[in-house]
């Protein structure tokens, strides 16, 4: 069973290319879940955590991309929401480099995501269904 499962019904923004880059956050995390648990080396979880940070952070600029095109007046507190993220990626590949990866580490890529997908990305969602 998958870390996390993907619920359309739950976690779709209604947009396909939003959807597509979500669901592959939640694989590269699920990925992440995986290589902890089967104890792979501390280079495989940073290698992984260094993918996951640079798609993220390609995601977040498509993201940003359609909500500045469509003038979503949150835009600029979405973006600093997903800055946050990638700082967070950032300071764990960090820490990694001192000390094993901890599910810390899992469970906050799992839950910031799927709480910001769910609590943010739907707002702009139902925003972009009125344009």
């Amino acid at each position: 069973m998958s870390f996390i499962n993907w619920e359309s019904e739950k976690y779709s923004v209604s947009n396909d290319v939003m959807d597509k880059q979500h669901m592959q956050l939640v694989d590269m995390i699920n990925q992440f879940h995986d290589f902890l648990n089967q104890g792979e080396s501390k280079d495989a979880l940073k290698i992984i955590l260094g993918k996951l940070r640079t798609y993220a952070d390609t995601h977040f600029k498509a993201e940003e991309g359609l909500l500045g095109k469509y003038e979503y007046p949150e835009a600029e507190s979405h973006k600093k929401l997903h800055e946050y993220y990638i700082t967070r990626l950032g300071e764990f590949e960090k820490a990694m480099e001192k000390a094993p990866c901890t599910s810390d580490v899992m469970f906050f890529m799992k839950d910031w995501l799927l709480e910001h997908i769910e609590k943010e990305d739907k707002k702009y969602s139902e925003f972009l269904k009125t344009k």
